[in-house]
């Protein structure tokens, strides 16, 4: 099978399916829509995938109506890789292009914001979405809420939609923890460590957190705070940072290659997002499967994995004090109901987010979309 899988960017999201692709006996045809804001990934495309040295676009496209220029340029790369099947996602972007081309079947692959997030932004963002729905033969999403949203803009049959966490390697993630090193060189042994590894977009509301940092350290000296990733908000957040004279208590090590994320969780204590939209958050799972507890935003996506009080607490969305308010209810908490909170985090995606598990969940799409295909040939 020919697979064109077509992107905003590249990120590490990106290469985890890419990986796993190339692992298949499909030939995958790698296409950016536009050059990446900012270097999400560092790691190139694995070998084995084909990948097209430039995006469509050298700028940032963020809407519908800025995909309609790029319409040729994408129309000749179908022309010259002929796939059998697209896989294209975010839904109002790079969907929404494969939907207007109508060359081949395409599986719209949702990002999760752009479902929950985007989808109500404005009409023409309602239009493009339910269009592009309309037109798809195949809907991955990451998880129930998401599904809910599809039905709900475009009624789109639940028999073709395919909803699976895109999972994490388990393996590369230890519970207990074994390595502290991070935490050794920081010289914070005796700290209590929390861990963001969200990128520094205001999509992760990351303003937000670090100021339910700022209210955690007033009231506990001890507290630590490891900001890895980066992003458009790193000037602000950087400012943020010295008006406050948190310098020595915020360790910002940069974009930590998916390799070494392992690593920083064995170094934390707890792992904290104040995300503004989330469907399966890969950072979450990756904490949870470090046996880490989290307090997180109380969002849809995040309810299909924390249950308040017993793996997790939730703060609200643009609310610093509930977050502290949460990191506190932890800190209240007996070591043994701790330990046990971590352990169900541990199980809880040993369950349900082994990658290897649900990457196989998408290539029975394909196989499906095809059969499909193949059918209305015949008729």
């Amino acid at each position: 099978m020919r697979i064109l899988y077509f992107s905003r960017q590249y990120t590490v999201h990106d290469r985890r399916f890419l990986l796993k692709l190339s692992q298949t006996e499909h030939k995958i045809f790698f296409l950016r829509l536009h050059e990446n804001s900012f270097e999400y990934e560092k790691n190139p495309p694995p070998p084995g995938i084909i990948s097209q040295d430039k995006a469509l676009s050298g700028k940032s496209i963020e809407s519908p109506e800025e995909c309609l220029s790029l319409m040729s340029d994408f129309e000749k790369v179908i022309g010259e890789f002929k796939p059998d099947i697209i896989h294209a996602g975010p839904v109002q972007t790079c969907a929404f292009m494969a939907a207007l081309s109508g060359t081949c079947p395409f599986i719209a692959v949702s990002w999760g914001y752009d479902m929950l997030r985007d989808a109500g932004k404005n009409n023409l963002y309602k239009w493009a979405t339910k269009f592009t729905l309309e037109k798809a033969a195949h809907l991955i999403c990451d998880c129930e809420e998401v599904k809910k949203k599809a039905f709900e803009t475009a009624a789109y049959p639940v028999a073709k939609i395919t909803s699976f966490p895109w999972g994490i390697e388990l393996a590369d993630f230890s519970y207990p923890p074994v390595n502290f090193r991070i935490r050794k060189n920081l010289g914070w042994e005796d700290k209590f460590v929390i861990i963001s590894t969200r990128s520094w977009e205001k999509i992760y509301g990351m303003e937000c957190l670090l100021r339910a940092f700022l209210s955690i350290y007033r009231t506990n000296k001890e507290a630590r705070l490891i900001l890895s990733g980066g992003g458009s908000l790193a000037p602000e957040l950087r400012k943020l940072i010295d008006e406050n004279s948190i310098g020595d208590y915020v360790h910002c090590p940069g974009l930590v290659p998916n390799e070494k994320l392992a690593e920083y969780f064995s170094s934390a204590d707890l792992y904290l997002s104040c995300s503004l939209s989330d469907g399966s958050s890969i950072s979450l799972l990756e904490a949870m499967a470090s046996g880490l507890p989290v307090v997180i935003s109380d969002l849809p996506g995040n309810r299909e994995w924390v249950e308040e009080g017993k793996n997790g607490f939730f703060g609200v969305t643009e609310n610093p004090e509930t977050y502290a308010q949460a990191f506190r209810k932890i800190m209240a908490m007996d070591k043994n109901a701790l330990n046990k909170m971590k352990l169900e985090n541990r199980k809880t995606v040993e369950k349900r987010a082994d990658w290897n598990n649900n990457f196989k969940q998408l290539l029975s799409a394909y196989q499906e979309v095809m059969k499909q295909e193949r059918k209305a040939e015949h008729k």
